[in-house]
């Protein structure tokens, strides 16, 4: 018969062989009563660390395909819940360091990828209700340096924050560059390329560069055939969410 102690320490060495080595990182599922889910497994979702001091937050219900989130130093990642009727599909966040990215419920996504690679400070926040199409890049700084040729001073070493609001409706192949702001109940227009802001709500924005194309809109996840002739004022917008 084993004494209490030496029980003790083989709990101790049996529970050090299994423990996840942490160096600071976490990731968290949030189930809908509060209580937290600690290195969940949610299927469609890889997540990996491969540096110190990150965050993964996701609450649920959540639904994921073929995506993968994997962090390198100081990053946080934290995403709302889609529903049991959305999806997040083909989302990559790969190597980022110094990143903070807030993806807000209810927004689906058919296909992104978050380019973070430089490690100064970037902000992304995604507001709720938002549509996201596929082939949809998200750069947070020029990748390479541009500097003054006749005093080596850097131009392009400015700290990155691009806001995207709520309900805003993103089209297929769009690109947003550093600092780009989206106003809610917005739309982007396919294949457009996003340098700047737009900071007025129910607005149509189109093009490379994008500029205004349209005021005074707004959209629907439902089709064309099925939305009717007009407007209801009484219908929520996000009733099929």
């Amino acid at each position: 018969m084993f004494s209490k102690k030496t029980i003790q320490r083989w709990k101790k060495y049996i529970g050090n062989l299994f423990r996840i080595p942490t160096n600071g990182n976490s990731y968290e599922l949030i189930l809908p009563n509060g209580k937290v889910k600690r290195y969940p497994r949610i299927p469609g979702l890889k997540v990996a660390f491969h540096g110190v001091n990150s965050k993964v937050r996701i609450y649920a219900p959540v639904r994921f395909e073929n995506s993968k989130i994997i962090l390198n130093d100081n990053s946080e990642c934290i995403i709302g819940s889609t529903g049991r009727r959305l999806k997040i599909r083909n989302l990559n966040i790969v190597r980022t360091s110094n990143l903070s990215l807030t993806i807000g419920e209810k927004t689906s996504i058919s296909g992104m990828s978050v380019n973070a690679f430089d490690k100064q400070n970037a902000s992304i926040r995604i507001g709720k209700h938002c549509m996201f199409s596929y082939d949809i890049n998200i750069f947070t700084s020029d990748g390479h340096t541009i500097y003054e040729q006749e005093t080596g001073k850097i131009t392009n070493r400015q700290p990155c924050r691009i806001t995207i609001g709520d309900h805003v409706w993103v089209g297929w192949h769009v690109t947003l560059l550093k600092n780009a702001v989206i106003a809610s109940d917005s739309i982007v227009g396919a294949a457009s390329l996003v340098t700047g802001e737009f900071q007025e709500l129910n607005s149509l924005i189109a093009g490379t560069p994008a500029k205004l194309i349209r005021k005074g809109i707004n959209w629907d996840r439902t089709s064309v055939t099925e939305f009717g002739e007009f407007h209801d004022p009484e219908r929520s917008r996000y009733k099929d969410e």
